[in-house]
């Protein structure tokens, strides 16, 4: 209702300044035949120029400010999305801030585990054997690479301080990047598992959001609910011991159930996930290798 007396409105006060503009130059032609002196004509012709175009400045500002008014808003689920990116992206530069890593930018290896996620026959039959000169992963070979390799959905492990935590924030800041530049790419969100106590992980996400990256539970629910979060989870070694293998099942669970398109990335020390006894249901795993004597000095 409100568009059409807008449009009403432009198309009358179109019409009564069409109406002024062609009865102020019928006047004015008349005065000109009419007149015996040009010079009386002059002052009436420049009034007539002023006053229709202070009209049409006029009529310009009435017209933008309707146009303005009806301009659609700006997509508010867009701009919580840009909000969350750009929450996320500062969380994620403090981190690898700190981290010895990314001081030094070493070139990690790794090698494939695909035995340690839950076996996928048509993903089985297609690893290619490897010997022992070929087991170890090109170090040229970048994290986000092998992610896509897996389907994103990739188990990361290593022994401690092999570098799990930097690798998967180094993975955050290449997907954040990559959602910022398209929106339909999901948005990665890196969360610490430490803090999981037994609920569903869909409640466990969205407490989690609020906490660490202050998105309102209810916003942080739409996310998960339409599978519009990239999950990069690490530290399930650092879940309660009792509690480790509740939680793999329930990542399992939500990767099973309403969520199996979504993507993931875990990340474990390779110890206590092989003393778990429960499989991830992701796509394919890598270890990362200890650092050489070389590196380390």
């Amino acid at each position: 209702m409100r568009s059409f007396f807008a449009r009403f409105s432009i198309a009358f006060i179109q019409t009564v300044l069409l109406i002024f503009a062609l009865v102020s130059l019928v006047i004015a032609v008349y005065w000109v035949v009419s007149s015996p002196s040009n010079e009386r004509a002059e002052p009436l012709l420049t009034t007539i120029g002023l006053l229709s175009s202070g009209l049409s400045s006029l009529l310009g500002l009435i017209l933008g400010r309707v146009e303005r008014n009806q301009a659609p808003a700006a997509d508010p689920h867009l701009r919580h999305r840009q909000a969350m990116i750009k929450q996320v992206q500062y969380q994620v530069h403090d981190l690898l801030e700190q981290s010895i890593h990314e001081a030094a930018w070493i070139e990690l290896k790794t090698e494939p585990a695909p035995q340690q996620v839950a076996a996928r026959p048509w993903r089985m039959s297609r690893m290619p054997e490897r010997t022992e000169e070929t087991r170890l992963l090109d170090s040229d070979i970048k994290i986000y690479e092998l992610f896509e390799q897996a389907g994103e959905l990739l188990l990361i492990m290593g022994a401690p301080g092999s570098g799990k935590t930097t690798t998967m924030l180094d993975l955050a800041q290449w997907l954040l990047d990559e959602a910022a530049e398209d929106e339909k790419k999901p948005i990665p969100v890196y969360l610490n598992l430490s803090s999981w106590s037994g609920e569903t992980l869909e409640a466990w996400l969205a407490a989690q959001l609020k906490r660490i990256y202050d998105v309102p539970v209810k916003l942080g629910q739409t996310f998960i609910e339409r599978d519009e979060l990239l999950l990069l989870l690490d530290g399930l070694d650092e879940v309660v011991e009792d509690k480790r293998k509740a939680c793999a099942e329930e990542i399992n669970a939500y990767r099973q159930g309403e969520h199996s398109l979504g993507r993931m990335a875990v990340c474990c020390r390779i110890t206590d996930y092989e003393a778990i006894g429960v499989k991830l249901s992701l796509n394919d795993a890598i270890v990362i290798q200890p650092l050489t004597d070389t590196q380390i000095s």
